[in-house]
């Protein structure tokens, strides 16, 4: 989802429709649906590479300066989640995307693996 997130915040904003509002609970509902209730394995992450990934794929650089506008994740260490994060992204993605442009950065693509490391990382910052 995460790659291809700005794709559907065009498509919903080119058919003026609101974008809707979606919880880590309603995340992990779809989730559960579309996999078909699957029993595959999480990926797991290790915070040591998931440190790496958020370094490499921009994330430091707002938010871990007080200036940018970017939360401060490390107060919510221990509570991340992919279908936190899937909320997350979804409620301020396009406000993310607009301050990535702004500052000529590229959106980074994420590979599944890279948010398990990321996730595992932010749930040990403190």
């Amino acid at each position: 989802m995460w790659s291809h997130a700005t794709k559907m915040w065009q498509a919903v904003d080119a058919a003026r429709i609101e974008r809707p509002r979606i919880t880590a609970e309603q995340a992990a509902d779809l989730y559960a649906y579309l996999s078909g209730g699957s029993d595959r394995q999480s990926l797991v992450g290790t915070a040591a590479r998931g440190q790496q990934v958020f370094e490499a794929k921009l994330c430091a650089s707002c938010h871990e300066q007080v200036d940018t506008g970017a939360p401060n994740l490390a107060i919510k260490a221990g509570q991340f989640s992919a279908f936190s994060m899937i909320s997350a992204l979804w409620q301020h993605g396009a406000g993310m995307l607009a301050r990535m442009v702004a500052q000529n950065k590229e959106w980074q693509v994420l590979s599944a693996q890279e948010v398990a490391d990321i996730i595992a990382y932010l749930n040990t910052k403190k």
